[in-house]
């Protein structure tokens, strides 16, 4: 784990594979339950943009825990599938966040999980209001970008990170017709 600001110092290739795999674990585990989980945070580019993220760690950005953006509807699945997963509940959080919010401790290990319900809500309030089925793994781009104002109100203007264009990916009929509808 890294010294000094949170998210900022040294972390060497294998501390970052212990995170990637895990993500992956997760995030295969929550397809084949047909839960909506979708990477939010430094590991989302890296999924989105994988020949890209070693720039992330040039520029000092280390892994500190897994983010995922998700639906309340589904939190009683999800904690049985993070359960099963060998994750702890930290209740507390679930609680005073009035449900907008779990964080899981894996049991062997110092990994940490944060699942944040129907919305992002720092100082700008992100909703998920249908975004998360638009692209899987990681939320969508454009959730990315908006996500970005969060991050810099939240570590006073200090916290950045880049984007770099990977892939296009086809997106269902319902969202083609929005977009399209929405042009008019």
């Amino acid at each position: 784990m890294a010294d000094g600001p949170i998210g900022m110092g040294e972390q060497d290739r294998a501390e970052r594979d212990r995170f990637e795999n895990e993500l992956k674990r997760i995030t295969r585990a929550s397809e084949e339950a047909g839960l909506i989980l979708r990477v939010i945070g430094s590991l989302a580019f890296q999924m989105h943009c994988p020949k890209f993220g070693y720039v992330q760690q040039a520029m000092g950005r280390v892994y500190t825990d897994i983010d995922f953006a998700a639906y309340r509807k589904q939190f009683k699945a999800i904690k049985v599938l993070m359960a099963g997963l060998g994750y702890t509940e930290n209740k507390e959080v679930f609680i005073v966040s009035e449900g907008d919010r779990a964080i899981f401790n894996h049991t062997s290990s110092d990994l940490h999980v944060d699942i944040f319900y129907d919305k992002l809500d720092f100082s700008h309030m992100i909703t998920w209001n249908g975004r998360l089925e638009v692209d899987s793994p990681t939320i969508p781009l454009a959730e990315m970008l908006r996500y970005t104002t969060n991050i810099r109100s939240i570590t006073g203007g200090r916290g950045y990170f880049t984007m770099e264009f990977d892939h296009y990916a086809e997106v269902s009929e319902s969202v083609t017709r929005s977009v399209l509808e929405g042009a008019r």
